[in-house]
């Protein structure tokens, strides 16, 4: 089962309250589970995506998509 998270935010990448918690660690245990989860949000010009390494993380447009 292919499952897509789509949220403003996302821990570490960008956090404001409770909700980036839950999407940045609900993924992890999905996965776990079986299911290939993965998560899209609007990429933010921050310290986090100014430090990252470019072979892990891929600009598509509007999103910052994880390569595994």
């Amino acid at each position: 089962m292919k499952i897509f998270h789509i949220s403003a935010e996302c821990y570490p990448i960008a956090k404001v309250g409770g909700l980036a918690d839950v999407v940045g660690a609900l993924p992890k245990y999905q996965n776990n589970l079986g299911a290939t989860s993965s998560v899209v949000m609007p990429f933010y010009d921050n310290a986090f995506t100014q430090k990252i390494i470019l072979s892990q993380f891929m600009k598509v447009n509007w999103t910052l998509m994880v390569i595994k």
